[in-house]
């Protein structure tokens, strides 16, 4: 007698997922992780944020300061710092999106 079921689904490798998820976050590159574990929706969601949020607002900075550069006759220069902070926006969003695939992870364990 054939069984209905299909083919058992493996479950992702979860330290696989994790490291997948905060190497390219590092970089901006948010929800590799969540799509190599079969989150598909979330990972799009977070590839698309993550791009626009990061880049967008290294874009901002930098074209912002420019524009009060200009304005304030070189004094908006001082505005290029803000760009220095985005990095450690970039390792704090990493840490929470591991986190959270990691909590993820857990419960479709159990």
């Amino acid at each position: 007698m054939q069984s209905m079921q299909g083919p058992a689904k493996s479950q992702p490798n979860k330290g696989a997922a994790i490291v997948m998820e905060i190497l390219p976050a590092i970089l901006g590159i948010y929800g590799i992780g969540c799509i190599y574990s079969g989150q598909l929706t979330t990972g799009i969601v977070l590839l698309i944020l993550g791009f626009l949020v990061v880049w967008g607002g290294y874009i901002a900075v930098i074209l912002g300061a420019t524009v009060l550069s200009a304005m304030t006759m070189g004094l908006g220069a001082f505005a290029y710092c803000f760009a220095c902070l985005v990095p450690f926006l970039q390792i704090a969003g990493a840490a929470a999106s591991a986190i959270a695939l990691n909590n993820s992870l857990e419960k479709l364990a159990d």
